[in-house]
């Protein structure tokens, strides 16, 4: 007797979430994320039975899969999200506040994320003005870009400032979160200058026409607020609730005003219908081009050479990398592989793309050691342990869902050096202030 894959998995996901809710008995983050899971899961099942995705008539597509990379799928995430599920209180040490080193780093990052935000905002105002927001998607992915300085030492600049910026933001938002909890400074100010932290990652979805990119941020949102929630009263609560929703209304609105201003493109150069673009079919493709295009059908693995450029100096791969823009780096990785690496493909998929079946299990368990050694030792998240958790959480569980695993990459690898050192400075501040 057959059975529908896409349907079973949804319901195995869905299972997760109302287990864990049930356990928890409130919307925490471990909770969040198996919900976001069922989502897309079961986005992944109705877009298909629905004629939203492939070919038409396709409704029993889920019966002809094989079920292996959805059982290590599950098997991945259950894995990963493990940590959050053994999270039960953020402690922060609040001599840290008291000895001065958290203001003094944070004055230092809002330097970086105001002028972050200014290059960004340049960039997004004359895409606006100029060609569109939807044009800027395919500029993106053809390697066009708006020019901010032509000077190479400013640009440097840029580059490190932006690696900061996605390295330490964690640390600058809990600062004033942490602030807000204690009652410490007007909490409208707080959060004018909490805000700051989000703005060179919208301004630069807005520069690339990317809805994708907003969508991170509304997670990363989430993020703070989920593991803030219980130590915000009631009144602060219902205003964080408010701002949220506002904040939603906006996002929503320019997300729109994106896919609007790309389905005009769409249906000007090509055949696509609106329905290509619909809500069900982009949250849910990752799920069935698993077991479609990706599982069984890769010719040869890259095995670190496009996850780790830097330590695979060929000449084409380090001219995509630094040169080309996103879809010659797709059109070259897909002819190495046979399989379309543009599609999402979850986290395990994209593993199992580089590294094949057996090398993905080895390298996934390999990078958790490390990541838990590093970040998840307790189950009490000091400051110290917030950048990695929250790179970890954005890079791996939540761009898992889609896209991948956010882990290649030369500039990724940066961030990440600069949050392992980041971690141990903040460790030897957090043992000096207990011995205050």
């Amino acid at each position: 007797m057959s059975f529908n894959i896409l349907l079973l998995n949804a319901v195995v996901y869905i299972c997760t979430f109302l287990y864990a809710f049930y356990k928890a008995k409130t919307l925490n983050l471990y909770v969040f994320i198996w919900l976001a899971y069922s989502i897309v899961t079961l986005m992944g099942y109705l877009c298909v039975s629905w004629d939203m995705y492939y070919v038409k008539g396709e409704v029993d597509l889920g019966e002809r899969l094989s079920i292996t990379p959805y059982v290590l799928s599950y098997f991945t995430t259950l894995l990963l999200t493990h940590p959050f599920k053994e999270y039960r209180k953020f402690t922060v040490n609040y001599q840290l506040f008291r000895s001065g080193f958290l203001f003094k780093l944070s004055v230092v990052l809002l330097f970086v994320f105001v002028f972050q935000t200014i290059v960004n905002t340049y960039r997004a105002f004359i895409v606006v003005n100029t060609v569109g927001l939807g044009e800027a998607y395919y500029m993106q992915h053809e390697g066009e870009s708006i020019v901010v300085f032509e000077s190479e030492i400013l640009n440097r600049i840029v580059h490190i400032t932006r690696v900061l910026s996605d390295s330490c933001i964690s640390i600058y938002v809990i600062y004033f979160l942490s602030r807000i909890t204690s009652r410490i400074g007007n909490l409208y100010i707080n959060l004018a200058m909490m805000s700051v932290a989000f703005l060179p990652s919208i301004m630069s979805s807005l520069a690339a026409g990317s809805k994708g990119g907003l969508f991170f941020v509304s997670f990363g949102i989430l993020f703070f607020y989920l593991i803030f929630r219980p130590y915000l009263n009631s009144k602060i609560n219902r205003r964080f609730i408010v701002i949220g929703g506002i904040v939603a209304f906006i996002f929503i609105s320019t997300v729109l005003s994106i896919v609007s201003e790309r389905i005009e493109l769409k249906m000007r150069y090509t055949d696509d219908s609106l329905e290509q673009s619909h809500l069900v079919r982009y949250l849910g493709e990752s799920y069935p081009n698993l077991g479609v295009f990706y599982y069984g059908q890769v010719k040869q693995h890259p095995n670190g050479r496009r996850f780790f450029p830097e330590f695979f100096d060929t000449n084409a791969e380090a001219t995509i990398y630094k040169y080309k823009g996103i879809d010659e780096k797709f059109d070259y990785w897909n002819g190495i592989t046979g399989v379309r690496m543009a599609n999402f493909k979850t986290f395990w998929g994209d593993w199992y793309v580089e590294f094949g079946t057996i090398g993905s299990c080895i390298a996934i368990l390999i990078m958790y050691y490390i990541f838990r050694k590093l970040c998840f030792t307790s189950s009490n998240w000091t400051l110290s342990r917030l950048p990695l958790i929250y790179f970890f959480y954005i890079k791996i569980i939540i761009r898992g869902c889609f896209t991948g695993s956010g882990l290649e990459g030369t500039e990724t690898h940066k961030a990440i050096l600069v949050l392992v050192l980041l971690t141990f400075i903040l460790r030897r501040v957090e043992r000096k202030c207990l011995r205050i």
